[in-house]
């Protein structure tokens, strides 16, 4: 049984969860990445997988409005990879007894899918996670919580939620939203990684002692805080050189138009341009409105955040990542057979990850510490106007 094209596989997992037989299992291939294995012996040749499977079939909304945004309560900003908007948006669904579904950490800190219904398990489904998370175990889930009434808030890849829009498309309680994708790390990279920080507790992708634009990686021990910036640490500067991304990411099917979203977030890069009195360097969040309960949902927060409208065509000029596909390295290959091979995974992170010269860091600090200058000077000109 073929599903889909091989190399446009997502790894949703969409197939394993409506495989009536039991015949199909998500397993890792020798990337780390989750592919659909068909027992055959199985398979009853009904074809479900294929006709569901978002590579095949997708449903597009198109923006409606966009906005720059970021939330009041500069807690939850602290606490966010950009404007704290999901945080929001998760807190007004559980206020009205709703239930939100996003990736958290599991055993190891593997990055996988949970529900929430509860303020405090929010807080783990907040923040950026650079690595593919396995979102096959709550698909089943998230249908007993509709059939219940209950507003469900699923956050994920767009290729998650155009899994769960699939599954659940006539679904009026379902809010689906997804971010602008740059794609997704190999899990086993990541394994490997969190190794060579024996007894690591937790990991922040996006921790913003630096702000927001020079972002790090920030993981907690059980005897020590690592903190890295963005431009030195090598998990951080394999993923943003595009090394270890799924092969799927390199010709993703959801760029452009694509989006099966009722709300699209993501972080406003370039916001200096378009309203600099926004660019305080805490995090300013892009936010794309698809439909009218996307709007709904978005327009019960208004109050609590600093927001603009702007053409979301603004958004995909300055971030590329919405309609373009990841640059496949040529080293691509050569990064994973040396993966395979490797004993010494802190020497396969030196000679990949290609730090960025002290001179380029103290170039782009300088332009972020003027933009922030900038924003400053605006926000000043419109308080005593």
């Amino acid at each position: 049984m073929k599903i889909c094209e091989k190399a446009l596989c997502s790894g949703c997992g969409l197939c394993e969860c409506v495989c009536p037989a039991g015949a199909i299992n998500m397993r890792p291939d020798d990337e780390g990445f989750t592919r659909p294995r068909v027992d055959e012996k199985k398979c009853v040749g009904c074809g479900l997988c294929e006709k569901k499977c978002p590579v095949n079939v997708r449903e597009k909304h198109l923006p409606i409005k966009a906005y720059a945004a970021y939330t009041k309560d500069d807690k939850i900003r602290k606490s966010s990879s950009s404007g704290g908007i999901f945080g929001l948006l998760a807190s007004e669904v559980l206020r009205s007894g709703g239930v939100v579904a996003g990736a958290g950490f599991g055993e190891g800190l593997r990055v996988e899918h949970k529900i929430t219904e509860t303020e405090a398990g929010l807080k783990e489904l907040m923040g950026s996670k650079y690595v593919q998370s396995n979102a096959c175990g709550i698909y089943k889930s998230l249908g007993e919580y509709l059939k219940e009434g209950r507003t469900v808030l699923f956050s994920g890849t767009p290729c998650q939620c155009s899994a769960v829009r699939n599954l659940y498309k006539d679904s009026e309680n379902l809010v689906v939203c997804d971010f602008i994708c740059h794609g997704v790390p190999s899990p086993l990279v990541w394994e490997r990684y969190v190794k060579e920080f024996p007894n690591a507790k937790a990991a922040y992708f996006r921790d913003k002692k630096r702000g927001w634009q020079e972002f790090s990686m920030r993981i907690d021990t059980s005897s020590r805080v690592y903190s890295c910036s963005q431009y030195k640490d090598p998990y951080l500067r394999i993923f943003l050189r595009n090394i270890d991304l799924r092969p799927s990411c390199y010709s993703c099917s959801w760029k452009g138009e694509n989006y099966a979203s009722d709300i699209t977030l993501a972080d406003f890069w370039g916001i200096s341009k378009v309203y600099p009195e926004m660019n305080d360097d805490k995090g300013t969040s892009a936010v794309i409105l698809r439909s009218k309960k996307g709007g709904e949902l978005y327009s019960a927060v208004c109050e609590r955040l600093f927001m603009a409208e702007v053409d979301a065509s603004r958004i995909a000029m300055i971030n590329t990542a919405y309609g373009e596909s990841a640059m496949r390295p040529q080293i691509r290959e050569e990064f994973f057979a040396d993966l395979r091979e490797c004993k010494d995974f802190g020497k396969l992170l030196k000679k990949y990850h290609k730090p960025i010269s002290t001179t380029e860091i103290v170039k782009m600090r300088i332009k972020k510490t003027a933009k922030k200058l900038i924003g400053r000077a605006y926000r000043l000109k419109k308080r005593f106007r």
